[in-house]
């Protein structure tokens, strides 16, 4: 069940953010850059290239988030009974 859950909610941000705000915000930051005098080939390249920062932010939590891997780990099967998981 957790695992379900887990997937679910995992599925519904990629969704939300990667296919919903990703073609959004590419396009707005590419109108902003050719509002400011660049051709329009230009300003979505830029754009584009913006959005390659998400995947460093995504590196950066992935980073952060190796410090709790091992304890997670440890107590993975203390978590699942606390939740009502037969194990």
């Amino acid at each position: 069940r957790m695992r379900a859950m887990a997937s679910a909610f995992y599925l519904l941000m990629v969704t939300f953010i990667g296919l919903a705000l990703g073609p959004f915000t590419i396009g707005q930051l590419s109108d902003r850059f050719a509002a400011s005098g660049m051709n329009s080939a230009d300003a979505l390249r830029q754009g584009m290239l913006c959005g390659l920062g998400a995947l460093g932010i995504a590196l950066l939590f992935l980073v952060l988030a190796l410090k709790y891997l091992e304890s997670d780990e440890l107590s993975r099967l203390d978590r699942a009974r606390a939740a009502g998981e037969p194990v």
